[in-house]
């Protein structure tokens, strides 16, 4: 027993036998207790010294402050504890090597935590630097509003920007809570009273914004038409931003749009049943029938979303929107609506504005804010006139109304003070349009801007518009595949007026670079035993142009080759001498020479550069994520290095559930890059995790860019081998590998 009990088991190892039983000794009991004494001493000299501790350190930075200074950085399920100074740094020493987690707090901030740090014995680890984001506090707005003329009321109070809506207390005290912090308008609605123009509001974090009182003032025109009001919420299918959906309400002369929350709301709508119609380009069309509007109530129409018009664009898309496109059957002969908006000048209320169409004769008027809506327009080419007592008439020209279709014209602004052009005194414009080398171009649009004249170039280029009243006018011309041309032009009496002869310019097509792989500018590009490159081009390339035409700095061996008709790829070699090499910048030129199949060249030399990275794992066996993984006894799992790895560091790899193993790890040099082979057995229908720390290093003592590195995988069954002789042959006729 006391032999069992030296230090060390020094004696004990001494005493036993090839059999691991004890065998007798010689010694005389006085030389023995000598041995022993000395055995126990050196056994207490040689202790093993205490594992060597680490090192962990961040920058921490307030967005907006001069000062980091401050920020609490606990270690929790430790007693370690800190505050930054003022650039934010914070240094944690002497931490024993294993797995910790990281929090950071900061008044006013989003708390931060770093989880799963390994920390291997030695490691100097630097988080790097690390912004803490703001919080956002949402706020407040409160406010009293008032009917004119009555005690109670109840008024429906609109936060726009938002999709808020309450109604106001019997005595007109209402309250948003819990408002993101942002810009909004507050508007008001109640049947009979005259809308006011909505209250700007900017909420700021934590603060409670008071309105001042608003009072409602009764609508003093004994013919006002009863009316109501419409609101509801439309969604953009694959968006968070769903502002610019246009809502038409058929039947009112009325339009909205939404605002980013999704909320449109439309006052004064006349009572009745009308039809909305929800529009925004990209999207299919959604329309809702029989939306009832009762005198002063407020209809709530169910939400919308609208869909993503992906047909014809994306092969792949999917059933339900395609259905939805291909049942949409539009009359050839299904009349469009006419969209927009008219100001006056000098006034804040744009309502009267006639808009009039001039084939067939329809029109409506603006509202108060010069908004103006024509249903029932023929489709075909139409001009559309805004007018008003004393302001010049403004027009618009070729305006294409397709079936069924909605039109958005700019907007339109009267001039005030300026009386109409006379009509009854007129001249002709003439004169001829050639290209660069002075050939008659025919087919080329002629348009008086702002009217409804314009001709089309005949074989030999001319062009005569006429009936052209007096004053100053831009001319326009244009052609497909040139540059659009412009002439201006004053006409001051019945004369004709000639046009100095037009020239256009051919619109230059160049050839394009789509897309890059690295993109330009990326850092840390992977190397292997080489650096792949691939550029896309807007054109299919022309082979003989590509070699003589790129160039790289520095130099460095390479290999190109045309992988697609429109891609190059580029393979940069890790050759003796001239090879790729790590953490080194290198910029690919193209050259104005290079041609696609259709002769277009780049309109400029294209550089793209990018930073190679340093020493990393390049992958494994089994892959991380694998499923079902058997090894046979001579299949080693395998590590794949881009560079020579220190093998004495390979023992700090760790595998868990521990499997009670010492690992062997056996090198095989490839070219440019280290395969080891690491010798384990795995148990049937587990999962695993083997874990490359950052104490690992290269041969030359760098860092691998991409540690720690994780594999996880899962072992299979060898049930699933049904055939006895192949599980036998399978485990080396070792039997059953994994014993108790």
């Amino acid at each position: 027993t006391l032999l069992e009990s030296t230090p060390c088991g020094l004696l004990s190892k001494m005493s036993k036998g090839r059999n691991g039983i004890m065998g007798k000794t010689t010694l005389p009991s006085s030389q023995l207790l000598f041995l022993l004494c000395c055995l126990m001493l050196n056994g207490c000299m040689n202790a093993p010294l205490p594992p060597e501790k680490a090192t962990l350190s961040a920058q921490f930075i307030l967005a907006e402050t001069e000062s980091s200074e401050g920020i609490e950085v606990i270690i929790p399920g430790t007693a370690y504890r800190g505050y930054t100074d003022r650039e934010g740094r914070i240094v944690f020493d002497d931490l024993p090597a294993r797995e910790y987690e990281l929090v950071v707090e900061a008044d006013g901030y989003q708390p931060y935590r770093e989880s799963r740090i390994v920390l291997e014995p030695g490691d100097h680890i630097f988080l790097g630097e690390i912004a803490l984001t703001p919080q956002k506090v949402d706020g407040e707005i409160f406010g009293t509003v008032r009917v004119e003329g009555e005690d109670t009321s109840r008024v429906e109070v609109l936060l726009l920007g938002s999709n808020q809506t309450i109604t106001s207390a019997s005595d007109g005290k209402f309250h948003f809570a819990n408002v993101p912090v942002g810009m909004y308008q507050v508007t008001f609605y109640y049947p009979g009273t005259v809308a006011g123009d909505p209250i700007d509001v900017t909420i700021e974090a934590g603060v409670q914004t008071a309105l001042s009182e608003v009072t409602l003032k009764k609508s003093e025109d004994p013919d006002t038409v009863a009316t109501g009001a419409i609101k509801g919420l439309i969604a953009l299918e694959g968006r968070a931003d769903f502002s610019g959906v246009t809502i038409l309400i058929s039947g009112s002369g009325k339009f909205v749009e939404s605002d980013q929350e999704g909320l449109y709301w439309v006052d004064s709508v006349p009572a009745g049943s009308h039809q909305l119609i929800f529009e925004k380009a990209g999207y299919l069309r959604e329309q809702i029938a029989g939306v009832e509007v009762a005198e002063g109530t407020i209809t709530e129409v169910t939400d919308v979303i609208l869909f993503q018009d992906t047909q014809g664009l994306n092969p792949d898309a999917t059933l339900r929107v395609q259905k939805t496109a291909s049942e949409r059957v539009i009359d050839p002969e299904e009349p469009g609506i006419i969209a927009g908006y008219a100001f006056y000048p000098d006034r804040s209320d744009h309502s009267g504005i006639v808009i009039r169409l001039l084939d067939p004769p329809l029109e409506t008027l603006t509202d108060e804010g010069g908004a103006f809506l024509i249903e029932g327009v023929p489709p075909g080419m139409r001009t559309l006139r805004a007018e008003a007592d004393g302001y010049q008439v403004d027009t618009f020209v070729n305006l294409e109304i397709e079936p069924g279709d909605v039109v958005r014209v700019p907007q339109m602004q009267l001039q005030f003070g300026i009386e109409p052009l006379p009509m009854y005194t007129s001249a002709r414009l003439y004169g001829q349009v050639v290209d660069l080398d002075g050939v008659p171009l025919s087919g080329v649009g002629v348009a008086v801007e702002r009217t409804a004249m314009n001709s089309i170039t005949g074989r030999d280029g001319t062009f005569l518009i006429d009936q052209v009243p007096m004053g100053e006018y831009s001319v326009l011309f244009s052609l497909d595949g040139f540059e659009n041309g412009v002439a201006s032009v004053y006409v001051e009496s019945f004369e004709d007026v000639p046009i100095p002869i037009v020239t256009l310019i051919p619109i230059e097509e160049y050839l394009e670079v789509m897309n890059t792989i690295p993109s330009n500018g990326e850092r840390r590009v992977e190397v292997s035993d080489h650096v792949h490159i691939e550029i896309q081009f807007s054109e299919n390339i022309t082979k003989r142009t590509v070699q003589p035409n790129i160039s790289i700095f520095p130099r460095v061996a390479s290999k190109i080759e045309i992988l697609d008709s429109d891609t190059i790829a580029i393979d940069l070699l890790r050759q003796r001498g001239d090879g790729v090499v790590f953490d080194t910048e290198y910029t690919v030129v193209l050259g104005m020479g290079l041609e696609s199949t259709q002769k277009h060249h780049l309109e400029e030399p294209y550089e793209l550069r990018f930073t190679t990275g340093g020493p990393r794992i390049l992958g494994s066996f089994p892959e991380s994520g694998a499923s079902g993984v058997l090894l046979p006894v001579e299949q080693p799992v395998i590590l794949q290095f881009n560079t020579l790895v220190n093998m004495k560091d390979l023992q700090k790899i760790t595998v868990r559930p521990n499997t009670g193993e010492i690992y062997n790890f056996v090198p095989r040099p490839v070219p440019y890059g280290h395969r080891v082979e690491m010798q384990m057995q795995l148990r049937p229908n587990r999962k695993y995790q083997i874990t490359i720390p950052r104490a690992i290093r290269t041969i030359d003592g760098q860092r691998f860019e991409n540690t720690p590195y994780r594999i996880n995988f899962e072992s299979g069954s060898y049930d699933d081998l049904t055939d006895p002789a192949a599980t036998e042959e399978f485990l080396g006729g070792s039997g059953d590998p994994f014993g108790p």
